[in-house]
């Protein structure tokens, strides 16, 4: 094993510190680490005071010296042959830290190298790679936050495609970077002149002027909060990043006098007074902020995770409860992480990360649970071929379902794309010897999101009508989203042995026709409402109109021809994997 060090600068990062240095232990490797803390005035170095009896030293200043003074006293009190500095507020995941070491033992014209800094929802963060700053590129930056849309030059390279292979780099991040130990010290350290930001780029511009290149690893990924310490005032933040900012323009040979460096130079003095003048009494973090407590416990190994695809639907609304409840910590993949209720033990994640990220250095992950339409699983799959799962896999999938029974309409309904995905879910999983369940039902209902309860509810609200469909002939089983999510979690504590791909289907109990759907939905608007008759003849008017006025999704095309078609199915297969008790359809 190499010889790492880590060190890592605190200042009042309240319950960071104390879950990234337990993301480090948990780990077989036993490393040296020691935390600097600069004056804080938190409790978030209480746990350190503790004896110990691990590699784990806590050195106090008596003031904040800045991090590079600290970052430099920190080196000092260590001995590893190789240097990672961390922020508090990271999260280790298995491997990083092998990742980065191995490198600079394999790679002698690497002087340092970092990895690939992720946020707490799982997207790259600005900044862990990066070209040296100029006057321009700086000046863009700030326009870029302001106009995201628009191609302004910047020194970040996060709008680039993320690279396949260790890269060469002008700078990483300082929240997470890996340097040796004799590089280090030929180049005196961290420059004490910076308080606080930008001294990650000088730093990295003077190992690569000793002769050293600077890597850039995609595959040793970090989570980084960014920004956890609290009490510091949003206008102290700006005046440290305006001081760091100058200074290393004035020191870099690439700076050269400019109407760019003067009007910078304005620009910042600016900002600086604006800061001061919106932002004097508030702080850039509030006091009680906490890490995300279900991303740290599945870093730290200590449950079974659960991976789970289209939790804001019906089914993901019922199954996350239960999941937790059971005891397991859940991955969850959603493009709104930020809008995903507080769960005990459920993360959220930006689909980014298991689309671009995932496949290369992953969780420990025991099942797979997606109520995605099928076809969409394509944008995943090879990530989800690369996760070694052990339990059952389970994919939901309700369009495909429908789509079988109206065989002749399937070619119009993305035909093609269902193929795909049922050619993937059927094929690759049997070849790779995955354990798979695939379930399908017709007409799911119960969650706050449910598109067809909902539709008839809100048509019947606005016309205060309840439609009687004359000429109707079919019927279907309406399926509670939660007997579902149930028999999910049956699934995932069962004992049973899946061969490949299985497909069962799952309905409820009972077998109802669309009016009776739409009286019992109607009902619950309240209110009085008057029944009226309609023939194939009018909803074929009004289906028309729906069109031309491109409200479909509320009356979809084939409306008239699923009417007259039965939607019905047995359980029997699902029930042969674990019990399934569905209830009657009550909206």
């Amino acid at each position: 094993m190499a010889d790492v060090s880590i060190v890592i600068v605190n200042y009042n990062s309240g319950e960071f510190l104390e879950q990234c240095v337990a993301s480090l232990q948990c780990r077989s490797e036993e490393y040296e680490i020691a935390v600097v803390d600069n004056a804080s005035t938190d409790l978030s170095v209480g746990f350190l005071k503790q004896p110990r009896t691990d590699r784990v030293s806590l050195h106090q200043n008596q003031e904040n010296l800045g991090f590079s003074r600290a970052a430099n006293q920190g080196v000092s009190l260590t001995e590893g042959q190789y240097v990672l500095l961390l922020n508090p507020d990271c999260l280790i995941l298995p491997g990083t830290i092998q990742s980065l070491a191995e490198f600079l033992e394999t790679n002698s014209e690497c002087g340092l190298c970092g990895g690939l800094v992720l946020d707490f929802f799982g997207r790259e963060q600005a900044g862990c790679r990066r070209h040296d700053p100029t006057p321009v590129s700086i000046i863009g930056k700030g326009l870029t936050s302001l106009f995201p849309n628009l191609p302004f030059p910047t020194f970040d390279l996060t709008f680039q495609p993320l690279p396949q292979e260790p890269v060469p780099v002008d700078a990483v991040s300082g929240s997470f970077m890996m340097v040796r130990r004799d590089v280090h010290k030929s180049i005196q350290g961290f420059d004490e002149a910076y308080f606080l930001h930008f001294e990650d780029l000088d730093y990295c511009r003077r190992v690569r002027e000793s002769g050293f290149k600077v890597f850039f690893l995609p595959d040793a990924p970090v989570f980084h909060y960014q920004g956890a310490a609290a009490g510091i005032p949003e206008h102290a933040i700006y005046e440290h990043k305006r001081d760091g900012m100058l200074r290393y323009l004035r020191r870099s040979t690439n700076a050269r006098p400019s109407l760019a460096l003067v009007l910078l130079s304005v620009l910042s003095a600016l900002g600086l007074v604006t800061a001061k003048i919106i932002g004097v009494f508030r702080t850039r973090r509030p006091v009680s902020k906490k890490p995300h407590p279900a991303l740290g416990g599945i870093a730290l190994g200590d449950r079974p995770v659960m991976l789970v695809l289209g939790a804001r639907s019906d089914i993901g609304q019922f199954l996350l409860p239960r999941l937790s409840a059971a005891g397991w910590a859940v991955l969850v993949i959603t493009r709104w992480p930020d809008e995903l209720p507080a769960i005990p033990g459920v993360a959220p994640l930006h689909p980014t990360y298991l689309e671009n990220f995932f496949a290369r250095k992953h969780f420990n992950v025991d099942g797979i649970i997606s109520s995605l339409p099928i076809s969409l699983l394509l944008n995943f799959k090879n990530a989800l071929q690369a996760i070694p799962a052990q339990r059952l896999r389970v994919f939901f999938d309700s369009n495909n379902m429908l789509i079988r029974q109206a065989g002749r309409h399937r070619k119009q309904q993305s035909g093609a794309a269902v193929g795909a995905g049922e050619t993937w879910a059927d094929i690759v999983l049997q070849q790779v010897g995955r354990q798979s369940v695939i379930a399908r039902s017709m007409l799911v209902y119960g969650g706050t999101r449910n598109k067809n309860i909902k539709r008839i509810k809100y048509i019947s609200s606005i016309c205060h009508v309840v439609p009687r469909i004359t000429f109707q002939t079919g019927l279907c089983q309406p399926v509670h989203a939660d007997d579902l999510a149930e028999w999910c979690l049956r699934l995932t504590g069962a004992d049973i042995s899946v061969a490949g791909t299985t497909s069962v289907t799952t309905a409820g109990a009972e077998q109802i026709s669309f009016a009776v759907i739409v009286q019992r939905s109607a009902l619950t608007t309240g209110g009085k409402l008057l029944e009226i008759s309609v023939g194939k003849t009018a909803l074929q008017a009004i289906v028309w109109l729906a069109q031309l006025f491109m409200l479909t999704k509320y009356l979809p095309p084939l409306l008239i021809h699923r009417l007259q078609e039965d939607f019905c199915f047995a359980n029997d297969d699902a029930r042969k994997l674990v019990k399934f008790s569905p209830r009657n359809f009550h909206p």
